[in-house]
């Protein structure tokens, strides 16, 4: 039996999941999960088939809907752009096929339309599926990016939605809000999304170019022929039809035109489709005039239905990797895989000062008050413009239960020269064993600029999915410490989620989550 893979819905399922649990008891969650961790069925091996093993005894009493709205959200933006596909392939058919017997349909429009077109249209999607990590090395990748992105079909999902219905209208603007606020995690979700919306639209535009054209020819006595301004021969027009002609000219030689086609169909602008004589003074034969259309059907397959298959594969292909990997590393899976892998061993520590010291049981699990330490003694702790300068106090406050490493406890900002804050990124980056980094910040100061930049620097130093915790404190150094104000974590909280950042969090303190 091959292995289940994560669906869109599962990944809207787990985001939603996981965010009503980061407000519950920790013990409580630790003991739910590690029931389910234990379940005989429970697959042992793999994060994505645990992940969707949890998430579905997590659904079988209340299912999220929301999730089934997204998912059909998608479907119905695809559905809506594949109607437009055929719409505006509909009316492209219509202008450059248009013959009402005076004029040949001209050859070059055809090629132009629907060969050159296409082959620039391509490239700009190369250009945008190329990854973001190339935009140091490339210059001007950015911005070329960022106007593919904006004349993308993709992006006419925003004018699409204001035809859905309420309910699924709000889902898809929260579902958008997320994106945009976490682009570091469903950025490459969103992107692939796009881009394969695009390539739904660009196979319903070809396929109705194409069955247009068939109708045509079928149902009506179509003449075709060329004409330019520019200077173009006979023999130039032949090299260029030859090259297009290329792929299939070993098992269609019908699809290719013969010299003899190109010379003859050749017409000028004041000439109507009035008899012709050709070079020796007899009349052309008016079929000359048909033996293009194999020629364009071909060009249509090879060039223009034929690569947006190929590129829809692709973009799908790429989408549900996408978003795999965004649910293995969705922010809070980390502490979900170890409750499920790790028992809960609880101590009979009653005093406070027993539940303010974390220490090591005879498993290999250590506790703090029952909650298990996740990652223990791989934390690092830095201390912002002097906000609580006991790490030990501070740690307690983090839901996960931390503990710091050796020498990990550092300080930034305030009195702190630029040059010491990067001195203190460029430490903290380099301890590779740890797998989280705790933030201190005085809760009544709002975050501020050089904050935030701080944090950016940090993030670009110890890299994606390592999880970073705020935890601001209402206290002062060598005070006791006190419950920050309700409007003190709205503040920090409303910054921190602008900053886009998945793995990014504002921690409560212990006392207000208990």
């Amino acid at each position: 039996m091959s292995r289940p893979h994560a669906s869109l819905g599962d990944l809207v399922e787990l985001t939603v999941r996981l965010r009503q649990d980061a407000a519950a008891d920790p013990a409580q969650l630790h003991e739910r999960d590690r029931r389910i961790g234990m379940s005989r069925n429970a697959p042992r091996r793999g994060n994505e088939a645990r992940i969707l093993f949890w998430l579905a005894h997590r659904n079988e009493n209340k299912p999220v809907d929301h999730a089934r709205r997204a998912v059909a959200v998608h479907r119905l933006v695809r559905l809506g752009l594949l109607v437009l596909g055929v719409v505006f392939g509909s009316a492209a058919a219509g202008g450059v096929f248009y013959y009402d017997g005076t004029y040949p349909v001209n050859i070059i429009y055809v090629l132009a339309a629907f060969v050159g077109l296409q082959w620039m249209l391509l490239t700009l999607l190369a250009l945008a599926a190329l990854p973001s990590g190339l935009q140091r090395w490339i210059p001007g990748l950015r911005s070329i990016q960022e106007s593919i992105g904006v004349l993308s079909p993709g992006q006419w999902v925003a004018v699409l939605k204001r035809w859905l219905p309420q309910r699924y209208r709000e889902t898809f603007l929260d579902a958008s809000g997320t994106a945009r606020a976490h682009q570091a995690q469903f950025g490459r979700v969103q992107k692939w999304a796009a881009l394969e919306a695009a390539q739904v639209f660009a196979v319903g535009f070809y396929t109705t170019v194409l069955a247009v054209f068939l109708s045509l020819v079928f149902f009506k006595d179509m003449a075709f022929g060329w004409s330019t301004t520019l200077q173009v021969d006979a023999r130039d027009m032949q090299k260029i039809t030859q090259t297009l002609a290329t792929p299939w000219a070993w098992a269609w030689p019908q699809a290719s035109p013969s010299p003899q086609v190109i010379e003859q169909s050749r017409y000028y602008r004041w000439k109507s489709m009035a008899p012709r004589l050709d070079a020796q003074g007899k009349p052309i034969d008016p079929a000359v005039y048909g033996a293009w259309w194999p020629f364009i059907v071909a060009c249509l397959v090879t060039y223009g239905l034929t690569p947006r298959l190929v590129t829809l594969a692709v973009a799908r292909w790429r989408f549900r990797n996408a978003v795999r990997e965004a649910f293995v590393h969705a922010p809070g899976v980390r502490g979900l895989l170890q409750r499920l892998e790790h028992p809960l061993i609880h101590t009979h520590g009653e005093s406070s000062e027993e539940n303010a010291q974390c220490h090591e049981s005879s498993s290999t699990v250590p506790t703090c008050a029952g909650v298990p330490i996740v990652n223990p003694a791989n934390t690092i702790v830095i201390h912002w413009a002097g906000a609580s300068g006991d790490e030990t106090t501070a740690l307690h406050q983090s839901g996960e239960r931390f503990s710091v490493m050796e020498d990990a406890a550092f300080s930034a900002g305030g009195s702190q020269t630029p040059e010491e804050d990067e001195k203190t990124i460029e430490v903290a980056a380099g301890m590779r064993d740890a797998e989280a980094v705790i933030v201190v910040v005085k809760a009544w100061e709002p975050p501020m600029r050089e904050f935030e930049d701080f944090l950016r620097q940090l993030r670009a130093a110890v890299g994606d999915k390592r999880p970073i915790e705020v935890i601001p404190v209402a206290t002062d150094r060598g005070q006791p410490l006190s419950t920050p104000a309700d409007v003190d974590m709205l503040q920090w909280r409303r910054a921190m989620d602008a900053m886009g950042d998945p793995w990014l969090s504002v921690v409560l303190p212990r006392n207000e989550r208990s």
